[in-house]
């Protein structure tokens, strides 16, 4: 049977308000730099852009700007609520189910098939790198552990990859399970670490930093994947000072008794709001 087409919609289309205006964005000829940032563990609700109008207590003024001036997609989610999965559908592009990761939020993130990306799965990296870019990859990998390197999906460039998760400080020489964080740019040089002499969230932002005032010629994706604000909750003092109002911290209640899990109901913990401050500062530097 023959079905009439619909006729186009009257409704005007919605309007972004501070869209950005991609003819201002920094290109090499027609490609466009590209550069993401991944905040590792932060809650929605630890920024001030998503509650609900009220200032929070941990101030992110920089990426308050840069969220007027850009496109915010408030109904884009994690795919899966574990950084390990969330990370490989970050880089992929493809679902955690996929590679048979369980949505149970407690897996055993420990077995060693959940490190892979399976056969045949590329990176967005690799599409970049395909099409001219100079890549950079800049710390928290976590996504594999024996194959598939950032340096086998796409990126020229690694500084301060580790697959771990965390860091066991985020103070020098930023040792992981008793050693430093794995090497940089050179694949199975185990004597070339990332040497650096600050907190790391500042010394990752250096390095990004370097990347983006050097690169000249090609157009180049950067990925500056900080570890922060995972734990283990380390900040400079000085960052700490901020928030001395906030000294009433407390585990507050347990939601789930069976794995004795704590939900936060109140913004009252100053070392963690300082390094929330400190990945703003990061974002600002970019």
């Amino acid at each position: 049977s023959h079905r009439p087409s619909r006729k186009p919609s009257s409704r005007p289309r919605r309007q972004t308000p501070h869209g950005p205006n991609l003819r201002d964005v920094p290109s090499v000829g027609k490609k466009k730099n590209v550069v993401l940032i991944i905040i590792d563990d932060l809650g929605q609700r630890d920024l001030e852009i998503y509650r609900s109008g009220k200032v929070g207590d941990y101030h992110t003024p920089n990426m308050n700007k840069l969220a007027e001036k850009s496109i915010n997609f408030e109904q884009g989610y994690a795919t899966h609520p574990r950084c390990l999965p969330a990370r490989v559908s970050l880089l992929t592009g493809k679902y955690p189910a996929r590679f048979d990761v369980p949505a149970d939020p407690y897996f055993n993130a420990s077995d060693s098939r959940y490190y892979s990306f399976g056969k045949n799965a590329g990176t967005f990296g690799e599409v970049f790198k395909r099409h001219g870019y100079e890549t950079t990859y800049i710390g928290k990998w976590h996504a594999t552990k024996k194959t598939g390197w950032p340096w086998d999906q796409g990126f020229h460039n690694t500084i301060g990859m580790s697959a771990r998760g965390t860091v066991q400080s985020y103070f020098p020489p930023y040792p992981v399970n008793g050693e430093e964080v794995p090497p940089l740019n050179v694949k199975n040089d185990t004597k070339k670490y990332f040497r650096g002499e600050d907190y790391l969230t500042d010394e990752l932002t250096k390095e990004a930093v370097k990347t983006i005032q050097k690169a000249e010629e090609k157009p180049f994706l950067l990925v500056l994947s900080h570890y922060a604000v995972h734990e283990p909750i380390e900040v400079p003092e000085e960052l700490v000072e901020e928030y001395a109002h906030l000294r009433n911290h407390t585990q507050e209640y347990v939601i789930d008794p069976s794995y004795d899990v704590f939900q936060k109901i109140h913004q009252n913990n100053p070392k963690y709001a300082a390094m929330v401050t400190s990945v703003d500062r990061s974002v600002g530097r970019i």
